[in-house]
């Protein structure tokens, strides 16, 4: 079965959690626990590296409850939510805004794209 980092798995996962409003750590921590179906005990291990790693059930579980791509939990692989389309454009906004919330980052594209189209971005290093 494949493993993976509980602690950056852990990290990922609070970013959803703050996301929603809860910011209180024993919050968070109890949150994902509920979520992905698992102790507190076990969540509070992923976050403070006393376990090494995850396996996939609990992260699938977590996914289904918070909309979350199970690519971007496990290993940090964009795109960060289910159902994100990830365009050349799309991808860059991603990679420099990757604790940003789908709808900001939409935001930013469009700004982006609207910035372009008037010849206002261009760039620097030709």
């Amino acid at each position: 079965m494949e493993k993976f980092s509980a602690q950056e798995s852990y990290r990922r996962m609070s970013e959803f959690i703050i996301d929603s409003g809860v910011t209180d750590e024993r919050k968070i921590t109890s949150t994902i626990s509920k979520a992905a179906k698992v102790s507190f005990e076990s969540v509070s291990k992923w976050k403070d590296g006393r376990t090494k790693s995850i396996t996939m059930p609990p992260i699938s579980k977590f996914c289904d409850r918070y909309g979350a791509n199970t690519a971007y939990i496990a290993t940090g692989q964009l795109p960060r939510t289910r159902g994100e389309t990830c365009s050349p454009e799309l991808e860059e906004v991603l990679k420099l805004f990757p604790v940003a919330s789908l709808e900001r980052r939409k935001v930013i594209l469009e700004i982006l794209r609207s910035e372009s189209a008037k010849g206002n971005l261009h760039d620097d290093h030709r």
